[in-house]
Formats: structure tokens, C-alpha cells, sequence
């Protein structure tokens, strides 16, 4: 069909209204708000918090905006001013950024400095750091979940402070990075830069002990302090719908990307809608969420609170109204592609979108017209996590494949760190995102019919489970794929009646309609987006789940990849092969990799906190979306044992010796390993019920998509 004139009028006139001296203007406002006058930041319940969330209220009420709320929710409260690290008798001062953790009194603590390096269990067999600062070394990248094992060892082992640096995944050496502990703090904890660590550890050689004060200057209350969630609309006049935009407000430093630049293109883009005169069928909603960065404590998920919050416990009624969120991050970065997130089953409402979508104008090189849905399953590093959770589509601007997956983002290395400045702002790129996504949101908004295609489930279904291990393993899965071959046929037809609905719209539209008769149409419409939102609301709570990394997944198919790598483990210890057995085999199961390196009582911790019903409450917007993960502790341990190995390789020449001979020699590698073996495949068989159990599960959550479907 071709485009709708109105369509294209309303996202023209959006854009020729886009203000961008607005939009910078306040990025360099709110950036003068901040906890630390180093360093800026916002934190969770936070006074810069607060006073942001003041600020963006009293804009959305200059636009104009309806309904305008600043909506108190409980939070932890970290207000961090200043640190400083010195070592005694030396003139340098090093300013550290504070970690969510508490701070010290005016004299600060005074302790010897320990190089703790990777901070990994066998340390502290030959390092002793009870009442000492601990000085570690970021294990890989900031985001790998190795963090908290980190912290936590040297909290095991008697620290009385820590302070960490980042070798990997930085800028330069003049890069902190900081990250979100997801454990109960109670000691301070700051972040340097490599260059400050390697004057420490240079001193630290020249010395037999090295006496340090560490200062900090912050204010820590868990689960004690209130952030704010600030929502403003524009009234829809056709419908009691909505589609919601949303972005975070808080940030380290003074993180211009994240999300300074997306606050600005949220109010950027209800400016626009305001000035083009634009009168929208569904109430559009802007949200700014408070303690996105952190919130809680002692969970696996700290981060993204507010938004939980909101959608959860002040705006449940969002939930069956609100047809969409298109959330932001990063928007002022310039890639090579525009390209968008889009919920499974959302890839046919965006591709047909891009027939109108705006041209760029120079903040990208190309809008990627191919959809990915698996990117969706990064949406739990998002708000987007908090409206999925809630059974809301999820649509949202994509930075992460080229910064996470390609390698050619400016933003590596500036993430979370000092280095998330003017450098890399671009205003051509922040004008592309208003242009692209104010667009979209006018373009779902004259959509009576909510697109959402449920075939693409079921594809993602038989993409993810592959019938080859099913077979192998003995499970009857007929009946779970005719249900799934179903729903693909019913999601099809579905959705082709949705497009019919919403191209005799457009078609009556041309010709000429009263608002009364508009009225009607999306009243029509809003039974049929009722039980899309069911379905969509389904899969988002009973088929989707939270898989080890913190990620989206499908519950079954997670089950079968431990399944596969374990079997992986087995075939390479039996081709002699170890360091593969560990590193591409074993590794990848569960919490199999933090076993490794961490103490058990730390992994356990940590597998309480993913799966553990003591942890249910901390789950936010994980809960209800667990999986069972295995710490394969005793599996990994026992191997190493075996070998007299650590995490860092060979205790000494002779178990090198010793270890080559029995991977070399088959009946002592088989006779060396049988009761190892016989492990893994308890772990296998452990695995395999977890899984066929979950696809029980899937199976009668499809059957009832299934009967909604029929329910025409």
C-alpha cells in the first residue's frame, strides 16, 4: 500500500519543529547538577538526583505537557562529593570515583596498600589483606559479572577497603570506569585509573609495606533514600491508549551519552509534537526514570529500579494500555547505522515504518533496514527490561552491536567512566534519533491496530531448539512442536488481519473522516490490541526468562545450551584436551566459569541470588523469570585438584609434567578422569530435567496463545 499522506504531513512538520539549540542547551544545564564538583554524577537518592528530576519536571511543564508528576519511589541513597587516595610521605594526590559503597570519616582509613591483582581465591593463599586496602585489578571488562566475585573475595578475606582499575576495555590510561556492585557494601570502595594504579604498584615494589589514607567523602543509606520518576503527557484524543517514551536520569560522572543526551531528546521530541501543532489519537507519555545505574542491594539486579518501580507498583495500569515504549540511550552517538530494537514478533511493524521514516541528516551513515529481533534480548541491559516485564512492546535505538559485537563505536572505553564527554557528542546524531524515533512514534500512534506478529515466536522457537539434541536426549517433543507449528500458523493470520485493519483505515482515511468516525475506528481496534497485549503479556512473563548473564532468553533453549557445552567437556577431555575442556566447554555452563575463580561461598551467593526463593524479592524485574543455574563448583574444583592446577594454570613443573602424561596416554586418561566424566553426566542428566520440565511449561503457555488466537 502507499504511504498515507497524513502520516508523512505530521512526520514532516514533527521534524521541521525538532529545536536542537534546545536540546543542547539543556544537556548543558543539566550537566551542571551533579554530587561531585570533580566529577558531576547523579546517583541514586541522591540531592543532584532529586534536583535533576526538579528540573526535568519544571521543563515538561514549560512545554506545556499534561499530567506532569514527579512520583517518589524507595531506593538506596548514595551521595558521593570527593575522594582522595595518597600514599604517606609522598606529595600526589589521587581523586578517585566513588562506587555505590560507604564513605570513610575526615581522617579517613589508614592502612597498607596490597596488590591483590585479579583478586581470584588462590590471592589469598599467599596474600594476607585483613585490615589492609586491597588494590584489584577489573577482570576482563567492567560488564562480564566477574566484578562482585572480586569485591566480594577481598570483603571474605578481611578488607577494610578496595580500590579497583580497569586495564581492559578503557579509553586511555587516564580512564576510570565504574560499575554497579550487586552486593551488600559495607566497606568504601573507589575506582582509579590504570595510570594512578601503576604509580601504586611501582611504589608498592620499591617498598616492603606501603602505608596509604584513603579518604571518601559520601553518604550511603541501603534501601534508605527516595529517587523520583518524572512523567508528563501529551492527551491522545481518540483513544484511552498510550505509547510511552522513556530514558534514564541518573548517571555516573558526567555521562553525557549516559543518558544526559537522552533526557534532552525525550523532551526534544515532546517539544516538537507541541510546536507542529501535532494532535495525537493516544495519550504520548515521556518517562524519566530515577536509580537506573543502581537502586537495591545484595541482588543480582540492582540496576534499572526506578523504571521497575514506575511500571510495576505506581503505573500498573499501563499494562493492556500501553501499546508501546520506545526507550533511548546514548542518543547522542554518532554509528554507522541507525538501527532499531524491536520486540519478536515488532520487525514487520518497523520495517514498515521505514517507508517513512525521515532521511538522516549526517549522524549516521544508514538506517539498517533489516530488523534484528535477537538484539532484543539486550533489552535487560535497558529500561525497555521494566515495560517487557509488564507485557509492553519494547522498541528502542540499538548502541550496543557496534560498540559490544562490531568493535567500532566511538564509546568504547568511555562507558561508565570520565571519558563519556563533548569528544564524541554529536549533534547531528542526536537530531537523526529525534528525527527516526518522533517519527515512529506519530507513525504507531495513527495505527489504529497494534502490528505484532506472533509467528515470529514460534521461529524463534524452532530457531533456538534444535531437534537433533532433543532426539539425542530422549524427549518426546511432538506435541511441543505441533503447538509451536500452530501458533506460527494462527500468528500469521493474525497479523494479516491486523495490516488489513490498519490499511482500510488508512484507505477511509484519504477519503476523508470525521473525528466521530475516527473515534470508531480505534475503538474497533482497541479489542483487537487487547488481545494482542494479552498474548504479547503471556510470552513476556511465562516464555521469557533470565538466563545466568543477566539476559533475556527462552527458558528450554538455555537448558540445552549447558546441555551441549557439557557434552563439549566430555568429548574434549576424552580427545586429551583439558584447557579446551575448561575454556570452551565447561566454562560456558552457569556459574561454572565464577567457580573457577571464587570461593564457594561467594558463588553460592550468587546462585542464590539468580535462583534462590530468598532472593525473590530482590529480583525486581527478574522475578518471576528465573532459571536454575548450577555452580558446577565441585565439577570444576575436583578437576583442577586432579591436576594440581589454579585459575592461573600449573602449581609447578611437575604437575605439568604429570598432567601431560595422563592427556597423552588414553587408558590413564580415561582411568584418570571416569569419575569426572560420571559427574559431568549427572550434571547432564540434572540439566535435562530442568529442561524438559521448562518445555512442559512453554508448551501450555503456547496452547493458551493458542486459544486467544482462536477467540476472534
Amino acid at each position: 500500500m502507499s504511504k498515507n499522506p497524513m502520516i508523512e504531513t505530521n512526520i514532516k512538520r514533527f521534524c521541521e519543529n525538532l529545536d536542537m539549540e534546545y536540546q543542547v542547551s539543556f544537556i548543558k544545564n543539566y550537566s551542571q547538577i551533579g554530587d561531585s564538583e570533580l566529577y558531576g554524577g547523579k546517583h541514586c537518592g541522591s540531592d543532584a538526583e532529586h534536583r535533576g528530576s526538579e528540573y526535568i519536571k519544571t521543563e515538561l511543564e514549560t512545554l506545556g505537557l499534561d499530567h506532569v508528576e514527579m512520583l517518589p519511589c524507595s531506593t538506596s541513597r548514595y551521595q558521593f562529593r570527593d575522594a582522595a587516595l595518597k600514599v604517606k610521605g609522598q606529595e600526589r594526590v589521587i581523586k578517585p570515583y566513588g562506587y555505590v559503597s560507604p564513605g570513610t570519616d575526615e581522617k579517613g582509613i589508614t592502612a597498607q596498600l596490597v596488590d591483590v591483582k585479579k583478586s581470584v581465591k588462590e590471592v589469598y593463599e599467599t596474600c594476607e589483606v585483613k585490615g589492609k586496602i586491597a588494590l584489584l585489578e577489573a577482570m576482563g571488562a567492567l560488564e562480564s559479572g566477574n566484578l562482585a566475585g572480586q569485591i566480594e573475595e577481598a570483603v571474605l578475606h578481611g578488607a577494610c577497603a578496595a580500590v579497583i582499575y580497569a586495564t581492559e576495555d578503557i579509553l586511555n590510561d587516564e580512564t576510570i570506569r565504574v560499575q554497579t556492585p550487586s552486593l551488600s557494601n559495607n566497606i568504601p570502595i573507589v575506582g582509579i585509573c590504570k595510570k594512578d594504579a601503576d604509580y601504586l604498584k611501582e611504589e608498592l615494589k620499591q617498598k616492603s609495606s606501603l602505608k596509604v589514607t584513603l579518604t571518601v567523602d559520601a553518604e550511603f543509606i541501603p534501601d534508605g533514600g527516595t529517587t523520583y520518576n518524572v512523567v508528563g503527557e501529551i492527551t491522545g484524543a481518540l483513544s484511552e491508549e498510550a505509547i510511552v517514551y522513556s530514558a534514564h536520569l541518573d548517571h555516573f560522572f558526567s555521562c553525557l551519552q549516559d543518558n544526559m543526551s537522552s533526557c534532552a531528546s525525550l523532551l526534544g521530541i515532546a517539544k516538537a509534537m507541541k510546536a507542529s501543532g501535532y494532535v495525537p489519537a493516544r495519550t504520548i507519555i515521556f518517562a524519566f526514570h530515577g536509580s537506573h545505574e543502581t537502586g537495591r542491594t545484595d541482588t543480582r539486579y540492582p540496576y534499572i529500579h526506578g523504571s521497575y518501580k514506575l511500571v510495576h507498583e505506581a503505573k500498573p495500569q499501563w499494562t493492556g494500555k500501553v501499546i508501546a515504549n520506545i526507550n533511548f540511550e546514548y542518543t547522542a552517538l554518532s554509528l554507522k547505522e541507525l538501527k532499531a530494537i524491536g520486540c519478536i514478533g515488532g520487525s514487520g511493524l518497523l520495517e514498515d515504518y521505514f517507508r517513512y521514516a525521515p532521511r538522516l541528516v549526517g549522524g549516521f551513515q544508514a538506517i539498517a533496514e533489516e530488523v534484528d529481533t535477537e538484539s532484543y534480548y539486550l533489552c535487560s541491559w535497558c529500561d525497555g527490561i521494566s515495560y517487557h516485564g509488564e507485557g509492553i512492546p519494547v522498541f528502542g535505538n540499538d548502541i550496543i552491536t557496534e560498540q559490544m559485537e562490531q568493535g567500532t563505536s566511538p564509546y568504547i572505553g568511555r562507558d561508565h567512566s570520565n571519558h563519556d564527554n563533548w569528544e564524541i557528542f554529536d549533534v547531528k546524531a542526536l537530531e537523526d534519533t529525534a528525527r527516526f524515533y518522533g517519527g515512529l512514534g506519530i507513525y504507531l500512534d495513527q495505527m489504529p491496530y497494534l502490528r505484532i506478529d506472533f509467528s515470529e515466536q514460534a521461529q524463534r522457537i524452532k530457531r533456538e531448539l534444535k531437534g537433533e539434541l532433543l532426539n539425542k536426549l530422549g524427549l518426546s517433543c511432538e506435541v511441543y512442536f505441533a503447538a509451536v507449528d500452530e501458533l506460527e500458523q494462527r500468528g500469521k493470520a493474525a497479523a494479516q488481519t491486523i495490516v488489513s485493519g490498519n490499511d482500510r483505515y488508512l484507505g477511509q482515511l484519504e477519503k476523508g473522516l470525521s473525528q466521530a468516525r475516527r473515534k470508531q475506528h480505534y475503538d474497533e481496534a482497541r479489542k483487537e490490541n487487547v488481545r494482542t497485549l494479552q498474548i504479547y503479556e503471556l510470552f513476556s512473563r511465562e516464555i521469557d526468562k533470565i538466563n545466568q548473564f543477566d539476559f533475556l532468553c527462552l527458558g528450554s533453549a538455555k537448558y540445552a545450551e549447558d546441555i551441549e557445552a557439557l557434552f563439549n567437556t566430555i568429548a574434549l577431555i576424552q580427545k586429551g584436551n583439558l584447557e579446551k575442556a575448561m575454556e570452551e566447554g565447561i566454562a560456558y555452563v552457569d556459574l561454572a566459569l565464577a567457580s573457577y575463580y571464587f570461593s564457594e561461598q561467594i558463588v553460592e551467593h550468587m546462585q542464590a541470588q539468580i535462583c534462590s526463593p530468598k532472593y525473590a524479592d530482590k529480583r525486581t524485574w527478574a522475578r518471576g523469570r528465573e532459571v536454575h543455574v548450577s555452580t558446577c563448583y565441585a565439577l570444576v574444583n575436583n578437576l583442577l585438584r586432579k591436576l594440581n592446577m589454579t585459575s592461573s594454570g600449573f602449581r609447578n613443573p611437575l604437575s605439568m609434567i604429570k598432567a601431560g602424561l595422563i592427556l597423552k596416554v588414553r587408558p590413564l586418561r580415561n582411568r584418570f578422569f571416569r569419575d569426572t566424566l560420571h559427574e559431568i553426566e549427572e550434571a547432564i542428566e540434572e540439566e535435562k530435567k530442568y529442561m524438559a520440565e521448562t518445555m512442559a511449561e512453554e508448551k501450555d503457555s503456547i496452547r493458551k496463545a493458542i486459544t486467544i488466537l482462536k477467540n476472534d
